[in-house]
Order: structure tokens, then C-alpha cells, then sequence
């Protein structure tokens, strides 16, 4: 078994991290969480420019080829520099949907641009759900293309972006969905709704919203078919992103550990230290294996919806528990608002609900196992 990185995977590493090391340190971060789009455009349209933000498009529709293990390369190293931008909703998941089910019109007219990212697509479905049903908005067909009706909560990407592609249940086409591209000047009512790390968030309401025929990527398809292979493989980047924020406040924890000193030695001669950053060091070690196994799974085609539920059900949690214990072992400057911890926290955290609350990760993960579970 070999499980390192590819030589094109170690260099994709090697150029994202001295690019955020040298061109997004924390203050970034903090200027990122201050505007209103939530991510810096220029540093995001510098990576388009690197040619990695289409990581996991087709090269012949403006992408940069590879899979889902380059995607969670991009994500962890994304999620070591505390970076936000439109990624997931904008290319990993209204992308993808758009190289699978758009057609050769829609994909030329979008995804080279998102691989570049010179605009940017939001995805109306809701953030918080990770898996594939019935869809909060209805599309009636009418005579000259559809009627959207409904509100889609926590929509990510909104702001800034050229179009939305939402995901609307067919009306009189029980368990069938359809996807719409719409311009953001359609007509929805929005209202804000901002996460804790800074991202924006919105409600998208749309009231009898008329769009026309083309504005359908495919055919209606059932739910399952048409969506969860790829909520499966954005639940994977989130796993790695949490990865990234998770390793990045262990390094920082056992940095200080060594460089501070109290009672004339450094705090990390202290078993209690000691057995706090050994646990995480566990923790980040077990998320590694299962974000990167259930991402080699997506690429070989195979069924990893219970695979990518593990990854970001842990991958949520040692994200949120890094971030505490980075505050804790740097003690009382943890805790000033000012300093470096307290920002992995507040990117961590969101992350538990990204996708699919853990309740939800653990309910799909029980559900394989309920037919040997006598009643």
C-alpha cells in the first residue's frame, strides 16, 4: 500500500502553500472577514491564474484535470491558511455539475472562467444539507421555459457572483429534479445571513420566478442520480479544508509548547501539554486517512457516500477540538481577540454543520449497519 502523494499531487502541495505563506498571512485573513464578499477576488483570481482553482474540471473545458485527491490537496492547504473563497460552491460543486450534466454551450460559457476565476457561480441548495432529496424550490413548466417558487436557506457564493445555479423539484414529475442556471438580477429576494468565520451566507426566496428554457442544465433526473455524487465529493473537501485548520493548529501548538517557558523550562516538558498535543496528533492523523480514503474512492468510481460521511463527521469535530486546544496550550494570549488562535476556532467550528450537521453524518453512517441490528 502506498499512501504519499503522487509527484504531481507533492508539487500542486508545495506551490499552494509557499503561495499562501507569501501572499495570505492572518492579517489577510482578518481583511478577508471584513468585506463584504467574504474572500479577497485578487488572491483568488492569483490562483486562477496558477491554473489550480480547476482542479478536478476537464482541461478541455478550461480546467486542470485531475480528481478528487488533487481537490482535497487544494482544500487542505486552503484550510491550513485559513483561506475563504467561492471554490466550493462555485466550482467544486456548481462546476462540477455543470462538466457532468451542462450542455457543450453551457460548459463553454461557464467553466473556463470558473477555472480561472475571473466570475463565479453560487449553488442554490442549502448549505447545511449534504445529501440528495427533495429540494426547496419548485420549477413548474410553463410555456415558454419554468416558474421557480420557494426559499433556499443558506445559499454560499451569492455575493459577487454571475449566476446561481439552483436545484428545483419538477412539478407533476414525482422524485425528478431539474437544474436552472439564473442570473443574479432575476428577481430573488435575499437576505443576508453570515457564518462565524466571516463567510456570507444568504436566503434566496423566489416568488413565481419565470426563467427560461435554456436556463435547464440537462434533463430532470431523480435526486440521487443528479446530485449526490457530487455533495459526496464536496463533503470530502470540507473534510479536507477542517484537515488543513486542524494540522496547522497543531503545528502552532507544538511551536509554542517548545518556545514558551513557565517554571524555567517550556511548557512543553509538561506531560499534561504533552498528552493534550499527542491526542490531537492522533486525531489529525485519523482524519488524514479517512478524508484522503474516501477521496481515492470517489476517483475510482466508487460508492463512497458512507465513506465521505466518516471523513466529515470527524474531520468537523477534530477541526473544532484543534481550534480549543490551540487557545488553550498558548494560554492567556489565546484568548485576546487580536491573536492568531481564536481565528482557527472560528473557521473551524462552522465547518461541523457544513454540508450535513454531525447528527446527520452519524444517521447515514448508522443506516448501513441497521439490517444486522435486530429491532
Amino acid at each position: 500500500m502506498d499512501f504519499d502523494l503522487s509527484r504531481p499531487q507533492q508539487l500542486l502541495q508545495r506551490t499552494l502553500r509557499d503561495f499562501f505563506q507569501r501572499e495570505y498571512p492572518s492579517a489577510a485573513v482578518r481583511q478577508a472577514e471584513a468585506t463584504e464578499l467574504g474572500y479577497l477576488p485578487t488572491v483568488y483570481q492569483q490562483l486562477g491564474r496558477l491554473g489550480v482553482l480547476g482542479v478536478g474540471l476537464s482541461p478541455a473545458l478550461g480546467g486542470a484535470g485531475g480528481g478528487w485527491l488533487e481537490t482535497c490537496v487544494l482544500y487542505e492547504e486552503a484550510g491550513r491558511a485559513l483561506f475563504t473563497s467561492p471554490h466550493l460552491p462555485s466550482v467544486v460543486l456548481a462546476g462540477r455539475l455543470l462538466a457532468r450534466w451542462g450542455s457543450a454551450a453551457q460548459q463553454q460559457a461557464w467553466l473556463p472562467g470558473l477555472a480561472q476565476g475571473t466570475h463565479t457561480l453560487a449553488f442554490g441548495w442549502p448549505l447545511d444539507r449534504g445529501e440528495a432529496g427533495p429540494a426547496p424550490l419548485v420549477a413548474e413548466r410553463t410555456a415558454d421555459g419554468y416558474r421557480v417558487q420557494g426559499t433556499v436557506p443558506h445559499v454560499a457564493g451569492w455575493p459577487g457572483a454571475a449566476g446561481v445555479l439552483l436545484v428545483a423539484d419538477l412539478a407533476g414529475a414525482a422524485g425528478r429534479q431539474v437544474l436552472l442556471l439564473a442570473p443574479p438580477d432575476a428577481g430573488f429576494r435575499v437576505t443576508p445571513q453570515p457564518l462565524l468565520g466571516g463567510e456570507p451566507l444568504v436566503a434566496l426566496r423566489c416568488d413565481a420566478l419565470p426563467l427560461p428554457a435554456e436556463a435547464a442544465v440537462g434533463e430532470p433526473r431523480p435526486s440521487p442520480e443528479l446530485l449526490q455524487p457530487t455533495l459526496d465529493g464536496a463533503k470530502v473537501a470540507v473534510a479536507a479544508r477542517a484537515l488543513g485548520i486542524a494540522t496547522a493548529c497543531l503545528d502552532r501548538a507544538v511551536a509554542y509548547a517548545k518556545q514558551r517557558e513557565q517554571f524555567g523550562r517550556p511548557i512543553g516538558s509538561f506531560q499534561a501539554i504533552q498528552h493534550r498535543l499527542a491526542h490531537l496528533a492522533i486525531q489529525v492523523a485519523e482524519v488524514r486517512w479517512l478524508t484522503y480514503t474516501a477521496a481515492w474512492a470517489l476517483d475510482q468510481g466508487e460508492d463512497a457516500h458512507r465513506a465521505a460521511a466518516m471523513a466529515k463527521l470527524r474531520a468537523g469535530a477534530v477541526a473544532r477540538d484543534a481550534g480549543k486546544d490551540c487557545i488553550l496550550v498558548h494560554g492567556g494570549v489565546g484568548f485576546i481577540v487580536e491573536s492568531d488562535p481564536p481565528l482557527y476556532y472560528r473557521h473551524g467550528k462552522p465547518l461541523e454543520f457544513v454540508l450535513g450537521p454531525p447528527e446527520a453524518q452519524r444517521a447515514l453512517i448508522a443506516a448501513a449497519h441497521t439490517p444486522f441490528i435486530p429491532a
